[in-house]
């Protein structure tokens, strides 16, 4: 049996279900692939520790996450 989940963990998860669905849409609309739009969910998770105020860091994580991901393509 997994171990219980600590608080904090808990309302990381209550607080990304209640954005995925507009976050996954915001990242979808820029980045259709969904491999990569995988990975910036990855990012946002990984990161989860940091967030007080969860839905705009979340999209500031997303934004910063696919700015490197044009700027990576865009490689002269």
């Amino acid at each position: 049996m997994p171990p219980p989940l600590d608080p904090q963990h808990y309302q990381f998860l209550r607080l990304y279900a209640e954005q995925e669905h507009s976050l996954h849409g915001c990242v979808r609309s820029m980045l259709p692939d969904r491999h990569e739009t995988s990975q910036v969910t990855l990012t946002v998770w990984q990161g989860a520790a940091s967030a007080e105020k969860f839905r705009p860091w979340a999209f500031g994580v997303a934004r910063m996450h696919l700015r490197r991901r044009v700027r990576d393509r865009h490689v002269f």
